[in-house]
């Protein structure tokens, strides 16, 4: 299961992507998570995974970020 752990933060959305840009599955709330399913609910094979997520700060701030996950089961 790949979680966040967040500070300071009031709500995110996170992206995530196969290695040919397809998007595969996303959540959002800081209580999100992604358990390795695909949006069909089949179980994402092994691999390198591209995240994007957007963040709400207590700031007011908008943060963004990207990188990759590993999915190993």
């Amino acid at each position: 299961m790949y979680k966040l752990s967040t500070q300071n933060i009031k709500n995110l959305n996170a992206e995530i992507y196969n290695c040919w840009g397809i998007r595969i599955n996303s959540f959002s709330g800081t209580n999100g998570y992604w358990e390795g399913i695909t949006i069909a609910g089949d179980k994402a094979p092994d691999g390198i995974y591209y995240i994007t997520i957007n963040a709400d700060g207590m700031d007011k701030k908008i943060y963004h970020y990207s990188g990759y996950v590993q999915l190993v089961r």
